[in-house]
């Protein structure tokens, strides 16, 4: 959760929807801005430099990256597990 709601949301993923709603402003798709804390795939989450980036960049190079990021949530549900499984089975 801290990893997306930290960095991916405001940022590769807030990318995603600012390239998307872009692409298809022609059409009259544009998302409202995000209220909340908490993001909805519904509300515009993008920074300001993620934004910009997302201007400058093709939805390709957005999804690649997108891909290179999200293949590390693996590494932190395994030290997390590995955690439990300490704490569970070591207790001191």
């Amino acid at each position: 959760m801290p990893l997306t709601l930290l960095y991916m949301e405001p940022g590769i993923n807030g990318a995603a929807k600012w390239k998307v709603q872009e692409l298809l402003r022609d059409e009259g798709f544009q998302l409202k801005e995000n209220t909340r804390f908490m993001p909805r795939v519904d509300r515009q989450t993008a920074r300001e430099s993620a934004r910009r980036w997302a201007e400058k960049t093709d939805m390709r190079e957005i999804v690649t990256i997108w891909g290179k990021i999200n293949r590390w949530r693996w590494v932190m549900t395994a030290i997390g597990i590995a955690a439990s499984a300490h704490a569970t089975c070591c207790p001191r």
